[in-house]
């Protein structure tokens, strides 16, 4: 699912270059746009400056957008109709004359219904409005893997039934290999596989249904509500398995076998454990939650300290070549902080900044997500406005 970003250039019409071109080459020139598919590119434009700012006028619409007065007119009046923006008072202004009438997007306009399946045997459910704001949490348990859809469904239901307001769509963050049109190829963890998860829960529910990797689902809810930068973004998920999610100037990166971002399994210790893959010395068993736990026990002295630290090492002289090949500025982990914070975070820092370029390093930034523990439930939405509503 590429991740087409609201501030793409506006298209005029269906021939010619739009006015601005993003930078960088284009290795192949696209099609002609049909009438339609500008206007749905135009109004995703409109929706996602609304989305990410606050009330303007028309007219700076306009100006911010490069589109015709009568083009933005049109398509404010549409999103007034469907309830997806209004006015918001008028514009003080200096000169005399009628103030111009603000929009402003309304995010209580519509409600999504996320589900988060990266826990063990437990799937959890939220109610969200557009803001990414967490109205109602369920959870349930997944049980038998050859009832996965049920289950799924039997969650999905009782949260649609606390949703107040027109539901947007569903958004499933899961361990595993997922198409672009959410068809579960391989998820080892829920014991799953050839699932049409969300043709499935479409046909059953009556609602759109997106379903996205749960690392990639991180990265693309940092993107949307993290304020991360979308041009270079590196999101790491640290529990019982090792994920990552890449996002390059606005797309997110899937991979030719869908699995870019599957660093769970290179081989870190060739004389290390033996893994659920079969391989030796993985990455998930030198760092996932459950190894660094049984390691650690209930030491929290210095041998605690050390081992956090090897554990950082590791991922980090797995996570600097990718840092480097991408040039990526972002790096965000996901994972519980008291296993991951201070000398894992210190040590993966270190060990990345002290192999790549010191330029590169100069502009790095290693952090927790500042979504916390919901970041899987707050992304998954993410696939569900792109798909409806083309923005992010």
């Amino acid at each position: 699912m590429p991740m087409t970003q609201a501030t793409s250039a506006p298209l005029e019409s269906s021939s010619g270059r739009s006015r601005a071109v993003a930078a960088g080459l284009t290795l192949r020139q696209s099609r002609r746009r049909r009438p339609a598919e500008v206007r749905a590119h135009n109004r995703a434009v409109v929706l996602g400056l609304l989305f990410h700012g606050e009330p303007v006028s028309r007219a700076q619409l306009a100006r911010t957008t490069g589109l015709a007065p009568v083009t933005i007119s049109d398509l404010v009046s549409e999103l007034l109709a469907e309830g997806i923006v209004a006015e918001a008072g008028t514009a003080k202004q200096p000169r005399v004359g009628k103030p111009p009438t603000l929009v402003a997007f309304q995010h209580g306009s519509r409600q999504l219904v996320a589900l988060d399946l990266s826990e063990v045997k437990v799937a959890r459910g939220a109610v969200l409005d557009l803001s990414g704001r967490i109205l109602h949490r369920r959870s349930a348990s997944l049980g038998d893997p050859a009832h996965l859809a049920e289950h799924l469904e039997d969650l999905a239901r009782e949260l649609l039934a606390l949703t107040s307001a027109p539901v947007l769509g569903l958004g499933i963050g899961t361990p595993g290999l997922v198409d672009p049109a959410g068809y579960l190829v391989e998820a080892s963890n829920l014991a799953s596989h050839d699932l049409a998860l969300a043709e499935i829960l479409h046909q059953r529910l009556g609602v759109p249904v997106h379903v996205e990797n749960d690392a990639n689902v991180l990265a693309l809810g940092e993107v949307t509500f993290g304020h991360a930068p979308e041009h270079g973004l590196l999101t790491v998920a640290l529990g019982l398995g090792v994920g990552a999610g890449i996002v390059l100037h606005g797309t997110l990166i899937r991979g030719h076998r869908l699995a870019a971002g599957e660093i769970g399994h290179i081989t870190v210790d060739e004389e290390g454990p033996t893994c659920a893959c079969g391989r030796r010395g993985c990455l998930e068993g030198a760092v996932s939650s459950s190894t660094l736990r049984a390691r650690l026990g209930a030491d929290t002295g210095p041998s605690a300290q050390r081992i956090r630290a090897e554990a950082g090492a590791t991922l980090g002289r797995v996570l600097a070549p990718i840092v480097s090949a991408l040039n990526l500025q972002q790096l965000r982990l996901f994972g519980p902080t008291e296993i991951y914070g201070g000398a894992f975070i210190e040590a993966l820092e270190g060990t990345v900044r002290g192999r790549i370029l010191p330029a590169l390093a100069a502009d790095l930034d290693v952090h927790f997500s500042p979504l916390g523990e919901d970041a899987v439930l707050t992304g998954a939405v993410v696939p569900v406005l792109i798909g409806e509503l083309g923005f992010s």
